[in-house]
């Protein structure tokens, strides 16, 4: 759930900002993944396009996150290019 998201990156902002104080470069990378059965459930569900779901989810996540203080240096989803790319060339 988006709870368990927010509270994973409310942690690792903590994490970031420790080795910030610390005058360390920090790179907190947070994101959507927009795939899998439950991902799938739930765009059925709601009457929605897949795209239009996402976009919304994504908008949603963003904004708790920016209501949360939490101070990430990229926003990601799974479904952009440079995901599919760096995936490639790691796996």
């Amino acid at each position: 759930t988006m709870n368990e998201y927010l509270v994973m990156a409310i942690a690792a902002d903590c994490i970031k900002r420790y080795y910030e104080m610390r005058n360390k470069e920090v790179l907190l990378s947070v994101g959507t993944a927009e795939y899998g059965p439950r991902v799938q459930q739930a765009i059925a569900e709601s009457g929605l396009s897949a795209k239009e779901f996402c976009e919304r989810k994504m908008n949603e996540y963003k904004e708790t996150l920016n209501n949360a203080k939490v101070t990430y240096t990229d926003f990601s989803r799974n479904t952009e290019l440079r995901h599919e790319i760096s995936v490639n060339h790691i796996w």
